[in-house]
């Protein structure tokens, strides 16, 4: 983000998680995050979201 402005991408509420190691990274076009999530709620794995 060229304004350094932080945005909420996931509501905590909804979708509660943690970026297990700090693995997460930008897709090349810079349209996406990818992150290793850990949740210890059957929600682990990769995710993918897209920026706007």
């Amino acid at each position: 983000m060229a304004t350094a402005e932080s945005l909420l991408l996931l509501d905590p509420a909804q979708q509660p998680f943690l970026i297990a190691n700090n693995n997460w990274s930008v897709s090349a076009d810079g349209r996406a995050l990818v992150f290793l999530a850990s949740t210890g709620a059957g929600l682990d794995g990769l995710w993918l979201v897209e920026l706007e």
